[in-house]
């Protein structure tokens, strides 16, 4: 019974097969070979980043084992499969990580084409309000509204009002806010990703801006990994720093100097991560890690 269940769960639509994944991830962790075999074929056939979404919790927990269902399936760059990447580049996983294929673009769920249509509405009907009304100039909600569904020029412009009518100088606090700028920091135009990263400066606090700063660690672009490592090593955060100590095997010379020069800054808080990078390297590479230990004066183990 189970059996047919999963199979026919392969060819409902992403909204009916939806209260079904989690029954699905059990069966495909647990059950015999024959079901669990049918309940990979319909999650396999179920949308990948719907299924990223889900699997959220466990990846956090080290589950690797359902890196298999998302294996080869282009999926949208958001900041926890970022992390994730990050993770098991750091843990010496990166053959796991590579299996990932990671695409630029904001995270498109199943109902993705309803809430277009209510964005697009939505603006429409701002644009037709009254003068007088239009007078009173766009709320925060309109604003954070318009950053989530825009052109690139309109999130940036949304972005720089934000920033303008940020009231007051406690950091700002709204979950809306700060998981709006987590997405846009993996938008697929760099000056998106870069005026979230300023406006993410201007308006959050330091601890939520360095984590957001992270995310930029894995920029398809070497320089914007290069100013993240500056500022995340200027600031002496050391949550990044085997991240940073990752990227001095990064295929580009200007981002493993910065790498090497923002550890050294960091100094003693840095060996840790080093050594453990440098255990785990192949011999021909352990001297990457070893170098820098060498100028933080601490040595290879």
């Amino acid at each position: 019974m189970r059996e047919r269940v999963a199979r026919a769960a392969g060819g409902l639509g992403p909204g009916e097969a939806a209260p079904l994944v989690p029954l699905l991830l059990e069966w495909w962790e647990h059950a015999p070979p024959a079901v669990a075999r049918a309940a990979g074929d319909a999650l396999r056939a179920y949308p990948a980043d719907a299924l990223a979404e889900t699997l959220g919790e466990r990846l956090d927990a080290g589950a690797w084992g359902f890196l298999d269902l998302l294996a080869a399936r282009p999926l949208l760059r958001t900041p926890a499969l970022t992390k994730t990447c990050r993770r098991l580049r750091t843990e010496g996983r990166a053959e796991l990580a590579d299996r990932l294929h990671l695409v630029q673009g904001p995270l498109r769920g199943p109902d993705a084409g309803q809430q277009d249509a209510a964005a697009v509405a939505a603006l429409r009907d701002r644009g037709a309000a009254p003068d007088a009304a239009r007078g009173r100039g766009p709320t925060r909600q309109d604003l954070l509204d318009l950053a989530a569904t825009g052109t690139p020029e309109q999130i940036c412009r949304a972005l720089t009002e934000l920033a303008q009518t940020d009231p007051g100088p406690a950091p700002d606090q709204d979950r809306r806010l700060l998981d709006l700028l987590g997405r846009l920091l993996t938008h697929p135009r760099p000056r998106v990703r870069l005026r979230a990263h300023r406006t993410s400066r201007a308006m959050l606090g330091r601890t939520a801006h360095l984590r957001h700063t992270e995310l930029l660690l894995d920029d398809p672009r070497p320089d914007v990994v290069r100013m993240a490592v500056r500022t995340l090593c200027r600031a002496g955060w050391e949550p990044a720093v085997p991240a940073v100590a990752a990227l001095l095997g990064h295929p580009h010379a200007v981002v493993r100097e910065a790498a090497a020069e923002g550890l050294v800054e960091m100094g003693g808080a840095a060996v840790p991560a080093l050594r453990h990078a440098a255990a785990r390297a192949r011999p021909d590479r352990r001297s990457l890690y070893t170098a820098v230990l060498d100028r933080i004066g601490d040595g290879a183990p």
